[in-house]
């Protein structure tokens, strides 16, 4: 293959995988949209409160982000809303009252019970559970290896413009 053909090749590639990450976006989005008008929240917050039935305990703010792969200031603007609605509580860690606990109140256990299985882009979910398993390995690897690249840049980026 000439070098000009695989250029246009890569190009060609990487142009359809950045449009297919923008639908898949854009199809979240949707799903977001879906949620909220069916059950009152969003996907964000769907994510922070399986993330609690997951953990079976009250998590701190910190433990919650790292959870559902949002900032801290990100999760706690949801949590307040959550907080608001009555889905999840606050409460001080016995051990050191400096420590805030989010936990699941009734209300919120209640809520997931009644959510569809895939909350998380249910039909992507579906098909990708439907791949061969090999796959479905060699997509995950790919796709974290473009975002691990992807946010190394950005946490590079956010370095370099506090340095100026």
């Amino acid at each position: 293959m000439a070098a000009d053909e695989r250029s246009t090749t890569t190009e060609s590639t990487a142009d359809r995988i950045i449009d297919a990450l923008i639908r898949l976006d854009r199809a979240s989005r949707r799903h977001t949209h879906i949620l909220r008008e069916k059950f009152g929240v969003t996907a964000p917050q769907i994510d922070a409160l399986i993330a609690l039935v997951k953990a079976k305990e009250p998590l701190a703010l910190s433990a919650l982000s790292r959870a559902i792969y949002l900032r801290e200031s990100t999760t706690s603007g949801i949590v307040d809303r959550l907080v608001r609605d009555g889905l999840v509580t606050r409460e001080r860690d016995p051990a050191d009252r400096r420590v805030v606990r989010i936990g699941l109140s009734r209300a919120g256990l209640d809520l997931v019970r009644r959510l569809p299985e895939a909350t998380k882009l249910g039909e992507v979910r579906r098909v990708a559970e439907q791949l061969p398993v090999a796959e479905a390995r060699s997509f995950l690897a790919t796709l974290e290896k473009i975002l691990d690249r992807v946010e190394n840049a950005d946490s590079q980026n956010d370095s370099d413009a506090g340095s100026e």
